[in-house]
C-alpha cells in the first residue's frame, strides 16, 4: 500500500509541475469595450426632474431615468441607457445626467428620455409627455415633469 501511495504522489507531482508552464503570465480573456476607451463616442443627456405635487418623497425613493429609441411603431422601444438615483431625502427638482454611446443611435432614430420614481418597488410617478432628445436638432438638456400614478388603477 505504501508503494501505491508513493506512486500516486510522484505522479501528482509530475502532473502538477508540468502544468506550471514556463513562468509565462497568463492573461485571462476579458471582452474589450472600445467605446468606453473612446470618449468621443460618449455623449450626455442632462436636465432636471420635477414633481409638481406638494408631497414630500420618502428618503428611500428611487428615480430611474431611461434613454430609449422609440422609432418603430408597435414595437417596444430599445433601451440605450438607464440610470437610477437614490433621492436620499432630497426633494424636487432632481438633476440628472445619463450617458449613451453615439454609435448606438441611428441618425433617423426617435430618441426619448423618460423617468419614474418608485418607493419600495411600487411605481409612484411617471413622465406622461414624450421628451425627444439627441436627434432632429433638439437640445440634450431637458426638464421633465412627472405626474402621480393612479393608485386606484
Amino acid at each position: 500500500m505504501k508503494v501505491y501511495n508513493v506512486i500516486i504522489a510522484l505522479a501528482s507531482i509530475f502532473v502538477l509541475s508540468s502544468c506550471e508552464g514556463n513562468g509565462k503570465n497568463i492573461e485571462f480573456f476579458a471582452p474589450k469595450d472600445d467605446a468606453s476607451k473612446n470618449t468621443t463616442d460618449i455623449n450626455t443627456v442632462n436636465g432636471s426632474i420635477m414633481v409638481l405635487q406638494r408631497i414630500a418623497l420618502p428618503k428611500n425613493a428611487i428615480i430611474t431615468v431611461t434613454l430609449s429609441d422609440a422609432s418603430l411603431f408597435g414595437v417596444p422601444s430599445v433601451i440605450l441607457s438607464q440610470k437610477s438615483y437614490n433621492t436620499k431625502g432630497h426633494q424636487s427638482p432632481f438633476p440628472f445626467e445619463i450617458n449613451y454611446k453615439k454609435s448606438e443611435v441611428r441618425p433617423d432614430a426617435k430618441v426619448i428620455v423618460s423617468a419614474t420614481i418608485s418607493v419600495e418597488g411600487k411605481l409612484c410617478y411617471v413622465t406622461e409627455s414624450l421628451y425627444e432628445v439627441v436627434n432632429n436638432g433638439v437640445d440634450n438638456n431637458v426638464d421633465m415633469v412627472l405626474t402621480a400614478v393612479d393608485s386606484d388603477g
